[in-house]
């Protein structure tokens, strides 16, 4: 009898012992999927949230002072510079005290008040000013070409870009076509434009424009009164004082009849005809009407015949992200494709959108930047 009772108690212990690891094991499990899911639950979820790194940062003007905000207006680095310009691979260019430098999105500042001015980097370089004169830094902040040039431009895409020489260098402090290894590719020329498809409009002191490439060949002849850049192989050009487009051969491609015309854009081309600017696309179709302002009627310097003076450079007027600065009734806003104003036509000045934001300048002639639904980066 005492043999059946110590066997009861042994199952009902050995029942009880089961229950436990059943218990213990399902917990145990429960707290190794936990352990291993965890991080990935984290990682999810914060990848739904918006690291400083991800957020869009917009120069922003409060007062006279410069930070940056959202795109919502919140302000997330402080305004305490005298200017600032748009983050461009990871860096922003803000000036203060009359010293330019870099900030990254945490705000923090580099090279700050090492040179009189630097500018933004462009094709891996970035133009600086010392008491040397301009030369250029990498993105190491290393100089790679020395301080010797009185105007150094930004590079262009081919690695190529334009100097103005220091004088006695150039008697006249003529411009030259320069690559990264600072060699001069190219004779000195009294302006050069902007390199864009393989060439790069030139001209000599009171002379004509033409055409050369990044090895200083000329390609087209200086027979122009002015030359435009070049865009999906077309470029504006005036001659006899009317503007027409060339092909990258110089064959005309649509007769000269313009009073003025700016460069081609996402299709579409500034063009100003009987006082007004309208639109055209690469055939010649006019595509947006001729109805903004643009020119004033005026006499020509010789007095025989009147001629149109454009009171702003049409260059400006190119479609970017889908919108295009245009005057209207005196002042300045953007139009879409349709040639419909969706940016009231406010401002003094207007410039083309770059990432999502665009520069203007408000009545009171204080320059600022928008975004493209018109929100205003800006309190006074």
């Amino acid at each position: 009898m005492e043999k059946n009772s110590n066997n009861g108690r042994f199952y009902f212990v050995a029942l009880i012992l089961s229950f436990i690891l059943l218990v213990g094991g399902f917990g145990m499990y429960k707290l190794f999927i936990y352990l291993t899911t965890k991080d990935i639950a984290i990682t999810e979820r914060n990848s739904k949230l918006p690291p400083l790194a991800n957020i869009k940062l917009i120069p922003y003007r409060k007062g006279k002072l410069w930070g940056f905000s959202d795109a919502n207006r919140n302000i997330l680095i402080e305004p305490k510079y005298d200017s600032a310009e748009p983050f461009k691979d990871g860096m922003a260019l803000v000036r203060l005290n009359g010293k330019s430098g870099f900030i990254d999105p945490t705000g923090r500042e580099i090279i700050f008040n090492k040179y009189l001015r630097v500018d933004n980097f462009s094709e891996g370089l970035a133009a600086f000013y010392d008491a040397r004169g301009g030369g250029y830094i990498d993105k190491n902040f290393q100089e790679v070409i020395s301080p010797k040039y009185r105007e150094p431009h930004a590079f262009f895409k081919g690695d190529v870009t334009t100097v103005r020489l220091a004088l006695p260098n150039s008697l006249e402090g003529n411009m030259v076509l320069l690559d990264k290894t600072d060699q001069v590719l190219s004779k000195q020329y009294e302006y050069l434009g902007e390199f864009s498809e393989g060439l790069i409009w030139m001209s000599t002191k009171y002379g004509k424009c033409g055409y050369i490439d990044k090895t200083g060949t000329e390609i087209i002849l200086q027979k122009y009164s002015k030359c435009r850049s070049f865009i999906d192989g077309l470029a504006a050009v005036e001659l006899d004082g009317k503007f027409g487009i060339i092909d990258k051969t110089g064959q005309t491609v649509l007769s000269f009849k313009y009073y003025d015309a700016g460069i081609f854009s996402e299709g579409l081309i500034a063009v100003a005809l009987n006082g007004k600017v309208g639109f055209i696309d690469k055939s010649g179709n006019e595509i947006i009407p001729f109805k903004f302002d643009g020119v004033s009627e005026t006499a020509d310097y010789s007095g025989d015949y009147k001629k149109y003076n454009y009171i702003y450079n049409i260059e400006h007027s190119m479609f970017k992200e889908g919108l295009a600065p245009v005057k209207l009734i005196g002042n300045w806003g953007y139009i879409d494709k349709t040639g419909n104003v969706v940016i009231k036509t406010k401002y003094k000045w207007a410039y083309p959108f770059e990432n999502g934001v665009a520069r203007v300048e408000t009545q009171k002639s204080e320059f600022n930047y928008i975004g493209l639904d018109g929100t205003e980066y800006f309190e006074d």
